[in-house]
């Protein structure tokens, strides 16, 4: 199911403690500059995010993110 625009997505950070990052970045596709992404930031896809990117960091398996509203 795609992310609907207006959706907000929440980083929750790294999923293994022992992974001392604080910034996650998105490597975009074409000419679109690459995102960094801190924890405790939030997203709206249609805005800073696509659906397609969005969905991409909830499948993300060393990051947490969720879907906190629309």
């Amino acid at each position: 199911m795609a992310l609907k625009k207006g959706t907000v997505l929440y980083n929750e950070g790294p999923k293994e403690s022992s992974n001392g990052s604080q910034i996650f970045r998105l490597m975009r596709e074409g000419n679109k500059e690459n995102l960094d992404i801190a924890i405790g930031q939030q997203l709206t896809v249609g805005e800073e995010i696509t659906a397609e990117e969005g969905q991409y960091l909830l499948n993300s398996s060393t990051w947490a993110f969720k879907e906190v509203g629309k």
